[in-house]
């Protein structure tokens, strides 16, 4: 099987894992020690795996049934292009939100950078606003 391949694989199952399952042993597996989420980093959390634990705990604490599907990957050398959507039951406060038990479908972007069979860093960006919306629909 081809690096490309491998790379694909790998963030399927990071994906998959992170917002499918809330797996934090498994999505620990699938990065660096060094691991950096960038998008985590920017909102001033510990980067690396110290920080999949508290992610996952928000992630549990706020959803219900979640389910995702990964709709687009594009590869090229160490870098793993991949688009995705997220759907859940909307049940606990999230940035101010009221809990209304709705269904929710979030889609998201990510790009990560591979290190031999292990994502070192990703950077992704979700639209928390249209998310936002459907939790406060009529």
């Amino acid at each position: 099987m081809s690096a490309e391949l491998i790379n694909k694989s790998v963030v399927t199952q990071f994906i998959t894992e992170l917002f499918g399952r809330f797996s934090a042993e498994h999505v620990s597996s699938l990065v660096t020690e060094d691991f950096c989420a960038h998008a985590w980093a920017s909102r001033g959390n510990p980067d690396g795996t110290r920080h999949i634990a508290q992610v996952l705990t928000l992630l549990r604490a706020t959803f219900r049934d979640p389910s995702v599907r990964v709709l687009d990957l594009l590869a090229q050398g160490d870098r793993v292009a991949a688009r995705y959507q997220f759907e859940a039951e909307y049940v606990a406060e999230l940035g101010g939100g009221e809990v209304t038990g709705r269904h929710i479908r979030l889609p998201g972007m990510m790009i990560a950078r591979m290190r031999g069979e292990r994502i070192a860093e990703c950077w992704w960006e979700e639209d928390r606003l249209a998310m936002l919306a459907q939790v406060r629909a009529a």
